[in-house]
């Protein structure tokens, strides 16, 4: 004789899967951009996902529900980031890392030059200026000064209200940094050597891409 019974279970094992996020290109971009980058990133289950990010380059942020990156870059935050991007789904975390390379926005650097109208004589000394200013919209880096002196002409001395000068044919001023909306000066004395007409053109670059040249 056999006996029968029968019994139902309940409460077994839940098995989550884990959240998908799609892959993430590297990202180029300039200082002062307004970006935005959508994550997307799914669930089997249809869990709520809650998005994050570490790394990203300063002015971004990240939409904690939507999974979009916003934002505007910030002057001055040239420079290569490691981004690493999450999405989680209240068990698992899948993540995405990637490159963001902000390159910097050109600084407008900009010289103009000044020297007395009337003639002198040969053997005696001339000193000119260079007004240097950085226009901004930041700071401009490694900003130089050169100067190619006219034949007729030759170096008695040269100083500048930053940084450092050197050359004597060639005159070159290494002023470094300078603020947005700053100035510098840079006043070259010469002692003429020749008769004739003496004209000159100085340039001035930076390190931010920012150029100009004197008229």
């Amino acid at each position: 004789e056999a006996g029968e019974f029968e019994f139902v279970v309940t409460g077994g094992p839940n098995t989550n899967a884990p959240p998908n996020l799609d892959a993430v290109g590297d990202q180029t971009s300039r200082e002062g951009d307004t970006v935005a980058l959508a994550l997307k990133g799914s669930d089997a289950d249809g869990d709520a996902l809650n998005y994050s990010a570490t790394g990203l380059p300063p002015g971004l942020g990240v939409n904690h529900a939507t999974g979009l990156i916003s934002g505007t870059l910030t002057i001055s935050s040239a420079g290569t980031y490691p981004v690493t991007v999450s999405v989680f789904d209240g068990s698992a975390f899948a993540d995405r890392s990637f490159t963001w390379v902000v390159n910097p926005l050109a600084r407008d650097v900009g010289i103009s030059m000044s020297a007395p109208e009337e003639p002198i004589m040969v053997g005696a000394n001339l000193t000119y200026s260079l007004a240097i200013r950085n226009h901004g919209p930041a700071a401009a880096t490694a900003v130089t000064v050169t100067d190619i002196l006219p034949a007729r002409v030759s170096l008695v001395s040269v100083n500048s209200s930053q940084g450092n000068c050197t050359g004597s044919a060639t005159v070159v001023c290494n002023l470094g940094t300078m603020a947005n909306r700053a100035r510098a000066t840079v006043n070259i004395t010469v002692r003429a050597d020749s008769e004739g007409n003496i004209s000159n053109t100085a340039s001035v670059i930076s390190g931010n891409d920012g150029t100009a040249t004197t008229p």
